[in-house]
């Protein structure tokens, strides 16, 4: 008796589209599988000869032909009986699993055989005493109904299960229980021979037999049945150990990040639901990174991973407003804009102001920071939200490096032929609202507050005849020596009562006087 070869546990390539799938019918079950299924019942016309001529003290004396003759009739009639079954009830009642259908008409076969066999030697042999046909009987029931069709299952399953991994059959449904299979295999190595035996001893001591060769034959059965017991769980337990490794395989494969697993979910109980949900659950982890790299794109990743972590806890969806921070803020805008929107093409000045940001955000990035949003042709950074203490040394070492990639993309553009592009930078330092703004059905990340409005007034300002850079003496003073800098002026600037000492740095020449306004 032998299993199919074992699924993969992996997702296997799929079916030739040309290839119709394997309808859940045992009338669609391959030559060679069924060929497997029919020489099963030669082990038991192995077992009733040995132990006919061996074993029993009745049917001992009857001719070896003679014996072997009637157990291949009913071998043959066993056959063409199962055929029979299998073309009348091909296809499993609703709610049933294929290999569970076949075990019941394997069943109903072996338990007629008994029958027809029980009733054939009391034709041929008579003078028998009539418990012995019956011992022979419940011996077709007992090896047959009992544990040669739970190879069928076992032959069944295999094969419904490996056709399902490749795609030739449709999945099954959760039919089965793990408990249910448990629970049979139990009764069935237990329960039916402990009456075997009581049927047995009941006939010894009915008929006044004691010996030695009684002992042997009580021996002999218990002995097949053990054998028969430990074969058929080592099939079953093979299979759940199998399954079982690869649903801890899949959880490592999971628990290391790598969610393009598809486990096999052709079993039929709680492991293939089991298979089944950690493949969904690792599709959904999949579509999650996805999400989350997508949505990085659009705001800043650290936005988008905070904003993920909360959507998957149970405090539920976002609320509007936020917390109090104290940030420094950059504002960047590119000069002379309007005036150079009208000179190139919209597919030209595109490429060149996506080549802007590229670098803006490369700076602001290296130095710790976040970008929080693009504003036509300028770009507002943060730092110091994600609970770094670098605010105003990593703004003005962001805005310097801004300054220097700047130098260095407008001279590869200059040898391209692209126009220069100069810059205009604010910055100040002070408390913001760090949250979610808009509306509840468009909500945004991003600061505001009077810092985010003194940035943008310092940056607006930070044109000829002044620096291109200007911070706020509030961020000038918290510099470290290492970056010296210089009053520029003090500023009456649009929308603010106060005027602002503006500062700009000292160690170098980087966003000298600008051009006209953008």
């Amino acid at each position: 008796m032998s299993a199919s070869p074992a699924p993969l546990p992996l997702a296997s390539p799929s079916a030739s589209p040309l290839a119709p799938p394997l309808a859940p019918s045992l009338d669609h079950v391959p030559l060679g599988w069924r060929i497997t299924l029919h020489l099963v019942p030669l082990l038991a016309v192995a077992f009733l000869a040995f132990y006919g001529q061996v074993v029993c003290p009745f049917i001992s004396g009857l001719p070896p032909a003679r014996l072997l003759a009637g157990l291949l009739l009913a071998f043959a009639f066993q056959v063409v009986l199962r055929e029979t079954l299998w073309r009348v009830h091909a296809r499993p009642a609703p709610g049933q699993w294929i290999a569970r259908h076949g075990w019941w008409l394997s069943v109903i076969g072996w338990g007629i055989t008994g029958l027809v066999g029980m009733m054939l030697y009391y034709i041929a042999y008579p003078g028998y005493p009539w418990h012995t046909f019956f011992k022979l009987g419940s011996g077709y029931w007992a090896l047959g109904a009992g544990i040669l069709a739970q190879a069928d299952y076992l032959v069944l399953e295999a094969l419904f299960r490996r056709r399902a991994a490749t795609g030739d059959a449709p999945r099954a449904t959760p039919l089965e229980r793990i408990a249910q299979r448990l629970m049979e295999g139990y009764a069935l190595f237990t329960v039916v021979p402990g009456v075997v035996m009581v049927l047995m001893a009941w006939r010894f001591h009915f008929d006044g037999l004691t010996s030695l060769r009684v002992a042997l034959e009580v021996l002999f059965l218990a002995l097949v049945f053990a054998v028969a017991a430990l074969l058929v769980a080592g099939l079953y337990g093979r299979a759940l150990k199998r399954d079982c490794a690869n649903l801890l395989g899949g959880l490592s494969e999971v628990g290391a990040g790598r969610f393009d697993l598809r486990l096999d979910t052709s079993r039929p109980d709680e492991l293939g639901q089991v298979a089944a949900g950690l493949n969904r659950m690792a599709a959904g982890l999949a579509q999650r990174e996805r999400i989350r790299e997508a949505f990085g794109r659009f705001v800043n990743p650290e936005v988008a991973a905070a904003f993920l972590a909360r959507e998957g806890t149970a405090e539920g969806a976002l609320s509007q407003g936020g917390e109090r921070r104290e940030v420094a803020v950059l504002m960047a805008d590119i000069r002379g804009f309007t005036a150079l929107s009208e000179s190139l093409e919209p597919e030209v000045l595109t490429g060149l102001l996506n080549g802007c940001f590229a670098e803006l955000v490369a700076a602001v990035q290296a130095h710790e920071g976040m970008v929080d949003k693009f504003i036509g042709d300028g770009m507002m950074a943060v730092f110091g939200l994600a609970g770094r203490s670098c605010l105003a040394t990593c703004a003005v070492e962001a805005a310097l490096e801004i300054d220097s990639r700047m130098a260095a993309f407008n001279a590869r553009g200059a040898a391209l032929g692209r126009p220069a592009l100069t810059l205009g930078l604010g910055l100040h330092k002070g408390p913001v609202v760090a949250g979610y703004m808009g509306a509840p059905e468009r909500l945004e990340f991003t600061v505001t507050g009077l810092t985010v409005n003194v940035a943008a007034r310092l940056q607006d300002a930070a044109r000829a005849p002044r620096p291109g850079l200007l911070m706020s003496r509030q961020l000038a003073d918290a510099l470290p020596p290492e970056i010296p800098t210089r009053p520029v002026a003090s500023l009456d600037l649009p929308g603010l009562t106060r005027p602002v000492e503006a500062y700009t740095t000292a160690t170098t020449s980087a966003l000298p006087t600008r051009g006209p306004a953008g």
